[in-house]
């Protein structure tokens, strides 16, 4: 069994680029390696980073695992900062700004 904590972030498979898959950690929980994360989402996000090294914004699946105010993405060729919490919305159309 393997254990996981909250926002821990592990590889696993690859992407549809071909690149491994980053996956981060929703929920504490223990776990057995005959159950991959892209079967439960409940559990575990996909995760990704542009370029630059920042993380790409993909879309929260719950409140749960919605951006708080201050954290920064990258989508669409720019750069974002969330200017609220429990923020669910796509960068671009509200709750956030541009930087960079």
């Amino acid at each position: 069994d393997y254990k996981y904590k909250k926002d821990d972030i592990f590889r696993y498979g690859v992407n549809d680029d071909g690149e491994t898959q980053l996956y981060i950690v929703l929920k504490t929980h223990k776990t057995s390696p005959s159950v991959p994360p892209d079967s439960n989402p409940a559990l575990y996000k996909t995760v990704g980073f542009g370029e630059n090294g920042i993380a790409m914004w993909t879309p929260p699946i719950s409140n749960k695992d919605a951006y708080k105010k201050g954290d920064i993405v990258y989508h669409e060729g720019a750069v974002w900062e969330s200017d609220k919490n429990n923020n669910r919305s796509e960068p671009g159309v509200s709750g956030w700004h541009e930087v960079e």
